[in-house]
């Protein structure tokens, strides 16, 4: 049990400064993991609301339901209404003809669209009416003509707060404490270390044993809800340094929880490394310089960087699958067939399945995963849009020689002298280098429009969890050669153009 003891003790210390430092490492990044927990145990913790039941109808007969869910934290639905008229002038012998359509958005999705055609001169009338309902509260929100000849849009918003009920105290608690998730992190992070220091040199047992266990019930409560409700696909336990899934993180915690437990009982024959007051000044000095390296690492850039686009990195290799290994699920299809005869179900592939046979019946066909598809370490390089081309992933990734790459996942949240020095940085690229800027962005368009004319390129959208893996700065620069990453400079050390163009070869 000694030997045991000291197995447990030793690589318990050990993951726990290993877990600590890897995400003190990168304080943004195990935020954006915090925040990703908050906000799901705020949905799930949310009081259930009613739903809102939408009716849309004509006088032609045509009508459509739709429910829509409501949130305890939401005050209001919004929909537009839109009507266009087009006129058609047909040969000779028929009158013109009028084209009408309506259509009914609820945020970004169509819930009604139609078409009507009506001939000049002729009278027509059509109306449609949209009647909404919440629990047993009912309001008709709108009742309005269709009316030939006329072009309108207009957007409603649906007053729903006073029809919500109360939402609950864990969930307004979470949804409270998005907002320090960084600084939750970072102190996670630092007692994570500490309390794998403190082991190993065996200062408190008992109260180091007892904040292990705690911790660690904390963690393998998180990551076995993360599991079993598939809530957080990547638990953050490791950082960016070593990706594991809900299930291959909540095994590790109950490998983990009972190594602890052994200590736990054996807690008070664990035997200090060092005399008290060294102890205490080497947990002191421990303690200060983990604050120290992430303070570091929050102000500037992760001094060691495990992200995709860290220096030196190849896009291509990053987004490369290994020969041999499939690009998509491989997946076989098992056929289940019943004997007409005496009604025993039996398994068939396609090759051999009885199709058309007298004797067989079609029972159902199971779908079996036989090798799931090969995850590359960059496989969301995509959809990064254009105002005016589109989609333009390809197009930056087959870029040759030299192109700068300035990112913010949100201009209203970036750092305005570190913008300042962007836009001074972008215009001289631009107009003393002529060569290729992309500028990435994940604002919301107003925030976009706001923000755009500040650069001498248009901004593209992308999806602002990708644009935050790719530098934790908000902005940040990133000097490309082709394919590879030569250089990240965050938003406190933007290079002038001088300085920056010595790095071109």
């Amino acid at each position: 049990m000694k030997y045991i003891s000291l197995f447990s003790r030793i690589l318990v210390g050990t993951l726990f400064i290993f877990s600590g430092f890897v995400k003190f490492n990168d304080p943004v990044g195990f935020s954006i993991k915090m925040e990703e927990y908050f906000e799901v145990f705020s949905e799930d913790l949310a009081t259930k609301q009613d739903s809102l039941y939408i009716r849309i109808s004509d006088t032609k007969g045509n009508s459509i339901s739709k429910t829509l869910p409501t949130y305890s934290k939401q005050n209001s639905h919004s929909y537009q209404i839109a009507q266009q008229s087009e006129f058609y002038e047909l040969n000779a012998n028929l009158d013109s003809i009028y084209l009408t359509s309506v259509s009914v958005k609820f945020g970004e999705e169509t819930a009604y669209e139609e078409a009507f055609f009506h001939e000049t001169g002729k009278t027509y009338e059509d109306k449609l009416n949209l009647t909404w309902n919440l629990g047993k509260q009912n309001s008709e929100v709108i009742h309005t003509d269709i009316l030939p000849f006329e072009n309108f849009s207009k957007t409603e918003i649906i007053d729903i707060k006073a029809y919500l009920k109360e939402s609950s105290f864990l969930s307004d608690f979470f949804t409270a404490i998005i907002p320090y998730a960084l600084w939750i992190g970072m102190f996670i992070c630092i007692f994570e270390l500490v309390l794998g220091f403190t082991l190993l040199i065996g200062w408190k047992p008992v109260a180091t044993t007892w904040l292990m266990l705690l911790m660690i019930a904390f963690f393998t409560f998180l990551t076995g809800y993360s599991a079993v409700y598939n809530k957080v696909t990547d638990c953050g336990c490791f950082g960016d340094a070593i990706k594991l899934t809900p299930w291959e993180s909540f095994y590790k915690d109950i490998v983990l929880s009972v190594l602890i437990l052994i200590l736990f009982i054996r807690r008070k024959k664990l035997k200090a490394v060092f005399s008290i007051p060294f102890a205490v000044k080497s947990v002191v000095f421990v303690s200060l310089l983990s604050i120290a390296y992430s303070l570091y690492a929050l102000i500037y850039l992760p001094p060691i960087n495990f992200l995709n686009f860290k220096n030196g990195n190849d896009l291509l290799v990053q987004m490369a699958i290994p020969k041999g290994m499939p690009a998509q699920d491989i997946k076989e299809f098992k056929y289940f067939y019943k004997s007409k005869k005496d009604g025993i179900e039996k398994e068939f592939t396609i090759d051999n399945a009885p199709v058309g046979s007298n004797d067989w019946e079609f029972v159902r066909r199971d779908e079996v995963l036989i090798q799931k598809a090969y995850k590359p370490k960059l496989d969301n390089f995509n959809n990064i849009i254009h105002p005016e081309k589109g989609d333009i992933s390809k197009e930056i990734l087959s870029t040759k020689g030299y192109h700068l790459m300035i990112v913010s996942s949100d201009f209203a949240d970036a750092n305005e002298k570190g913008l300042e020095k962007v836009y001074t940085l972008e215009k001289e690229w631009t107009e003393k280098t002529g060569l290729p800027v992309w500028i990435l962005n994940g604002s919301t368009p107003n925030i976009k429009e706001k923000f755009a004319p500040n650069f001498q390129n248009p901004v593209l959208t992308a999806d602002k969890t990708f644009i935050k893996s790719i530098i934790r700065s908000n902005p940040g620069i990133i000097l490309m050669n082709g394919t590879k990453v030569v250089k990240n400079y965050p938003h406190r050390r933007i290079p002038s153009f001088k300085r920056l163009s010595k790095k071109l070869k």
